[in-house]
Formats: structure tokens, sequence, C-alpha cells
């Protein structure tokens, strides 16, 4: 997770130059200052590289991708200047490199209240920049950062994030030793300073609550002993939420400035936004939570509907052959043709609910670690032989390599889509098949070809739908649910489909990929017969 403040506007305030490069050291940005100390302007700056401008104490260009804290180096402006520096790198996640370089001239001791504010600022903004810029593992570790940074900026103890919900005050997120300050706890508002900011929806300051007579009494101050408080609103899409609060048992001597003021007004915006995407976040999350208990239930019940109709398939099979029996010797045409009809019709009714049952199942998916893709066909076309056999079919595959995945439904995938190279063909053609996998960027690549009727373009984006059957071929039916079956299993382990046909009477090859394992056995391209 990355929350940024506009950083360039950041590193304008700063009298230090700063130049950004990226991983191979093309330079990136400039701030005005090194813009200025450099004489770069135009296309010099699209064109720029580190190395033409940064060099170590003996003359060689430095490695901007190194670490580097405070190491001593030269600037080259193009005017032929030098410009002694100590450079500090702050390497980011993408590879590219913010540098921060600041003038030796400028590292002293300032001896007037003015000059050393400025020195602050300059410091404060590097900080601010180092926790805008991070990357954080979630919200709660992004909080507690600025957090942080914000108690170490304006120089007070404790820091908190609140939710404000009608007189309730609960705290999200805080750094603090006090108790009514721990996350988690709830107070009434009228106990906290931050009533104030509710109340008007802007930044409160106090420096020194004791000294102020009407509050002497305010049970943050007498029961809690806080004395210093800056507090902000914090909005989410434009609604309040809470507050974004810094305190201290030490009354503060100084004014809260310009820059401080700035600072934490910033910070809350920055929060703002950031909780409103955690609360998108986690909005998403419970919608696919939801969705995959809809769907978990909807598997549920299509495998026990599935599974309750075949007992009386079964029941209607066995007695539709006893009644044919039974009136073998009296059978008329029209009995024969309603027993044909009925036996038909179960077997398509059996041939559905196989399907709906194989697809419900096909969501649950089991990966072992190894598991050799020549057995997954093997079984695959076992599972087919007879078909196979009857239709005289020639498979083809070449050496496979062993992957993580589920066996038995990659299996189902190899069966269905050779099943259909089998069903959708020419009745006097003899089925060949060829089964082909190649690697490409980190993904096994299998593919499936065969010469039968082929696909219309039309509708290859329509064949991997639920109940969407291919081109018939005289008397073959599909259930609609094979290739919608091979998508559900695909996609649950990573990978995606496809199919590619040039049209009627040119054959299809469906394609699917499953990721690579780094620990795989070696892809040979050579054919094998099956």
């Amino acid at each position: 997770m990355k929350h940024t403040f506009d950083c360039q506007s950041l590193l304008a305030h700063l009298n230090d130059l700063v130049i950004q490069s990226d991983s191979e050291g093309r330079a990136l940005y400039f701030n005005e200052v090194a813009l200025r100390k450099l004489g770069f302007y135009g296309e010099q700056v699209n064109r720029a590289e580190v190395k033409e401008f940064l060099f170590d104490l003996e003359g060689r260009p430095i490695d901007c991708a190194a670490s580097l804290k405070k190491q001593p180096a030269e600037l080259r402006s193009i005017y032929g200047d030098s410009i002694s520096v100590l450079v500090t790198s702050y390497p980011e996640p993408d590879g590219s490199v913010m540098l921060i370089c600041q003038e030796q001239q400028n590292i002293k001791t300032y001896d007037n209240a003015a000059g050393m504010q400025y020195y602050q600022h300059n410091e404060h903004l590097k900080i601010l920049y180092r926790v805008t810029t991070s990357n954080y593992e979630n919200f709660a570790e992004m909080l507690i950062a600025y957090l942080n940074a914000g108690i170490q900026l304006l120089g007070l103890e404790t820091g908190f994030l609140s939710e404000v919900d009608g007189d309730d005050h609960k705290i999200v997120a805080s750094i603090s030793s006090l108790a009514e300050l721990k996350k988690g706890s709830v107070s009434k508002l009228d106990q906290m300073y931050c009533e104030t900011v509710v109340r008007h929806k802007r930044t409160v300051t106090y420096l020194h609550v004791g000294a102020i007579r009407a509050m002497r009494d305010h049970p943050a101050c007498k029961e809690l002993g806080l004395q210093s408080y800056i507090g902000m609103p914090v909005f989410i899409d434009q609604k309040f939420y809470g507050t974004l609060g810094f305190v201290s048992t030490e009354a503060r001597e100084e004014e809260f400035d310009w820059f401080d003021l700035e600072i934490a007004e910033m910070m809350a915006r920055t929060l703002g936004d950031a909780l409103e995407l955690a609360q998108l976040h986690q909005a998403l999350q419970d919608k696919n939570t939801n969705l995959h208990e809809v769907n978990d239930n909807l598997e549920r019940f299509a495998f026990a509907a599935s599974h309750d109709l075949k007992s009386p398939l079964r029941r209607l099979s066995i007695y539709s052959q006893i009644l044919e029996t039974n009136l073998a010797d009296n059978q008329t045409e029209e009995v024969k043709d309603s027993i044909d009809y009925i036996q038909k019709s179960v077997s398509r009714m059996t041939q559905l609910v196989n399907a709906i049952l194989s697809f419900s199942r096909s969501g649950k998916v089991q990966i072992e670690p190894q598991i050799s893709i020549t057995g997954v066909i093997e079984d695959a076309l076992q599972a087919l032989e007879v078909d196979l056999q009857e239709k005289q079919a020639d498979v083809q595959h070449d050496v496979m390599p062993t992957i993580a995945a589920d066996p038995s439904l990659l299996s189902l995938v190899f069966q269905n889509l050779i099943a259909n190279a089998l069903k959708y063909i020419e009745p006097d053609k003899k089925p060949e098949i060829k089964i082909s996998c190649s690697e490409q960027q980190g993904y096994y690549v299998f593919g499936v070809q065969d010469n039968g009727v082929g696909i219309d373009p039309a509708y290859h984006h329509k064949v991997f739908d639920n109940f969407e059957r291919l081109n018939n071929v005289e008397g073959q039916e599909g259930s609609g649910l094979g290739l919608a079956t091979c998508r559900k299993v695909v996609e649950n382990h990573g990978g995606k489909i496809w199919l590619e046909s040039e049209g009627v009477g040119h054959g299809t090859c469906f394609y699917f990929t499953v990721k690579a394992d780094e620990k795989r056995s070696p892809l040979l391209n050579r054919p094998s017969a099956a």
C-alpha cells in the first residue's frame, strides 16, 4: 500500500538538490534548486544521465543505485562549475532512486533563530518525504508510520487517529502510554480536546491548556494532564470521519508555525484519502467473500440436485428396458418409437446430470506439487478408450512437463477437449488429434488441435459460456457444460483458455495455460504417440 503527498510540491521547498533517476541511471526529475545549480533546461532535462554530472571525490561516476548515506561527492554543472555535496540515496520499490544532495557550504551550525528554523524545516521535509513515499504492507502499518512522523515533526508525545460517531470518540490507531488514548478505547467527545475540532471542522491548537482559565477543569487537562494539542478534521469523500491529533503532557513554548500547520493538515488529508481506499478495499473483500459463499452454495445445490436425479433416471432406464423386453413379441412401430424416445431422453438427461456434477466439482482445486501431464493425458485417454477405438482416432502428444496442479481436474479438461474433437467431426473422417506444449513467460501453453468441423469465428467468444453448444453434427448433442467446465478449471489454476479456428471445415485448436513451477522438469519438444 502506497500513499503519498504531492511530493514534488514538498521537494520544491527543499534547499538541497533533489534528483530522481530510474534503475539505469537516467534522470527522471530535478527540483528547482537542482535545475538552477546544474543549468539544465528544455530537452537537456529529458536527456540527462546521472553519470554525466555526479562523481565521487576521485572523479568516477557514482552508482546511484548503491546505498549512499551522506557520501561526499561532486556535482558538475553544464557551465563547468563544481559543487561539493553530501549525497544520500533513497531507493524506491520500482527501481528508481531519489538522490538528495546537500551542499557542504550549507552544512553548518546556524547562529540565529531564522537560520535554525530554516534548517529544521529542511530536515522535516526529508522526514516527510521518506514516510510519504514508503510502501506499507497494510493500512495499520501506514497509520503507525504517519503517527510516528507526526510526533517527530511536531515535537509532541502522543499521536492518534480517532473516529467520531455522535457523542462517541473511538481511538482507531495511536502511539501513546495513556490507556485512554490506546487503540480501541472509547470515550465521550466532551472528554477530549477534539470536541472543538468536531464542532468547527477545522484545525485547533492549544499551547498550554493549564494557562487557559476556562479550560483548567477540562477532563483531558485535569485527569490526563494533557497540556498541548493540535488536532485536524479527517474527511472521507468530503464526509466528516474523525480527527488526527497530537498531544503532550508538556506545555509548548512556541506557537505552531505555518509549516507545522501545513504538515499536520496535509497528513490529515492524506489519511482521509487512505481511509477511503481502505474502506473501498474492505467493501470489495466483503463482496468477494459473499460471492464465494453464493458460488459455494450453488455448487453444493448443483451437486445435490444432480446426484438426487441419478436414482430416478436409473429406474426409468431399467423400467424402459423391462417394458421393451415384455413387449418384444407384440411390439408395434409406434410402441418401439416411444420406447426408443424414452431411452434416448434418459441417456440425454444422464449426460446432462453428469456434466452438472463435473461442473460443480470443478471449483474444488486440490493442488499437488508434482504431477506428470503425460499421466494426466493417459488418464483422459483411458476414460475415452471406447470412443477412441470406435472412431479409430490418431492421438499424438509432445513430451510433457511435470507441474503443480490438480491432476483429476486437468484430466477432466483434456478429456472434454478430446471428447469434443471426437464428437464434432464429419462422419466419414478419421479424427487426428495433436496435443502440444510450449513455455511462454512463466506459463506452460497446452494445445489440443483437431481436424474436426471447426467453429465460425463469430461464435468463438460464446463457446465457453454455460450451456452453449458447439456446431451440431448429425446425431451429436452436447451438454453445453464441457467447455464451461474447462474454463472454470483453468481459471482456478490461474490460467486462461481460448481457441483458434479459421472457421467451419478447418478444424479447431484449444489452448490453455498453467503456471510453470520453478522446480520443474525440462520441456522437450518432440512428439510422442499416445
